[in-house]
């Protein structure tokens, strides 16, 4: 099962900075919703098949290949 999450303005604000920064905006989707936030203390997982491209953004990757 897959779930779309919202992001809200707060996440949309932190995904803009990311994006300005040089990071592409589908990794800078998953990174905002992957940190750490009150309804997720310890960041949700991001599934991903390349989680070097994550290394330094402050997520923890599950790499599907």
């Amino acid at each position: 099962m897959l779930d779309v999450v919202e992001l809200r303005c707060s996440g949309a604000l932190a995904v803009g900075r990311l994006v300005k920064q040089g990071v592409d905006w589908r990794l800078a989707h998953a990174v905002v919703l992957g940190r750490p936030d009150p309804e997720w203390p310890q960041g949700r997982p991001v599934l991903t098949e390349t989680p070097k491209a994550y290394a330094g953004l402050g997520v923890v990757t599950i790499d599907v290949r």
